[in-house]
């Protein structure tokens, strides 16, 4: 797996992968959305993170 310090990653995961969200965090994922999730709430994290996205 190569690794791309410019890629922007956002991590879905359902409960009980911790340890997976860790890793995926440490190698470069900026947010992450643990499922279940609100459709609003996961809408609401992806403009956010779309907004700062764009301030770069």
């Amino acid at each position: 797996m190569e690794f791309d310090p410019n890629a922007v990653i956002i991590m879905v995961s359902a409960l009980g992968h911790q340890d997976m969200v860790k890793e995926a965090i440490m190698k470069g994922a900026k947010y992450f959305i643990v499922k279940p999730f609100k459709i609003p709430d996961a809408c609401n994290m992806i403009r956010a993170f779309l907004v700062k996205l764009g301030g770069q």
